[in-house]
């Protein structure tokens, strides 16, 4: 029987143990963080969400205050006690010309749109007492409240001369 050093390290049982030992450390953290990471995606998703909605039930809303916001939210599940919830009220421009982060213009009268501004803490759910955590996400949406009127008049909306259209538009309009 030798006892050497040459034994020690030509002898290979037990080797898949230790392997497995040191592998499945890194892998079960790598789903950890991939779990993690994607329920903060939901998270995101569903707050942003809830956020729209609110904002939409605002719109039409004569007055407007942040409570209001905060207990749709808490009616829908979502946890504003740490929020950072901002509400404004102001002129949203439709127009195309003008670019999308400028459209939107705080008013306290004659306002047309509501903007709401969220950040809240990220939860982590697995290996929490592991992962350190201090990251926010945010949420903007904002809403929009247009008039627009419809009128029609006779039966004939649409007239196209000639052509394969203007004979199909024509037995169906009559």
């Amino acid at each position: 029987m030798m006892l050497g050093g040459g034994y020690l390290w030509g002898d290979g049982r037990g080797s898949a143990t230790i392997l497995a030992a040191i592998v499945i450390v890194p892998v079960v953290l790598i789903f950890a963080i991939t779990a993690n990471l994607a329920l903060i995606y939901l998270d995101k998703k569903n707050y942003q969400s809830r956020l729209d909605l609110a904002a939409l039930h605002l719109v039409e809303l004569k007055s407007v205050d942040s409570e209001i916001v905060e207990n749709m939210l808490r009616e829908d599940g979502v946890a504003v006690a740490n929020s950072g919830l901002t509400v404004l009220t102001g002129i949203y421009e439709d127009d195309l010309e003008i670019p999308l982060e400028e459209r939107f213009t705080p008013a306290d009268k004659g306002w047309n749109a509501v903007k709401l501004f969220a950040r809240t803490d990220i939860d982590v759910r697995f290996f929490e007492n592991y992962l350190a955590n201090t990251n926010t996400f945010e949420a903007t949406s904002i809403a929009a409240r247009r008039v627009v009127a419809h009128a029609w008049m006779g039966s004939r909306l649409l007239r196209v001369e000639g052509g394969l259209s203007g004979v199909l538009l024509e037995a169906l309009l009559g």
